[in-house]
């Protein structure tokens, strides 16, 4: 019932807080939004199993073997102040400048004694971060 009235509204997806416990997870900004998800509304395309126009306004970042989930907060921030350097893109900024206050609102959490980035988890998202950045270096630079 509730997606039939946001779609009648015009509404393209919603963003909801996760249903995983995250009780354990002690100072952390009220800012942040490691808890929630996004669910898209996908018009539906009777040529394939997924919308491709919708599929190829996406960039995916993913494992590729590459990775040694050594990179800290600060290699992130460093790399993000030299891509924010080179992009003149108010919009790419605008993302970088949310990533560098996500990364300084998680730095100081804890889940079960450990600090956020230095759990598997955290590893994880720095990896992805500076994928990003680089991929945003790329288009730049090219």
């Amino acid at each position: 019932m509730l997606t039939s009235i946001l779609l009648e509204n015009n509404y393209a997806g919603v963003i909801y807080p996760s249903t995983k416990d995250y009780s354990d997870l002690n100072r952390n900004h009220h800012f942040s939004s490691h808890h929630l998800n996004v669910g898209l509304f996908v018009p539906y395309d009777k040529k394939n199993i997924y919308n491709e126009d919708l599929f190829n306004t996406f960039t995916t970042f993913i494992f590729d073997g590459s990775e040694n989930l050594d990179l800290t907060k600060f290699d992130v921030l460093d790399k993000s102040k030299s891509v924010c350097s080179l992009i003149k893109n108010n919009d790419y900024n605008l993302s970088i400048t949310h990533l560098k206050l996500h990364i300084d609102y998680m730095s100081n959490s804890v889940i079960s004694g450990a600090k956020y980035f230095e759990t598997d988890i955290g590893k994880i998202e720095l990896e992805l971060y500076m994928k990003m950045l680089c991929y945003l270096e790329n288009c730049v630079n090219c």
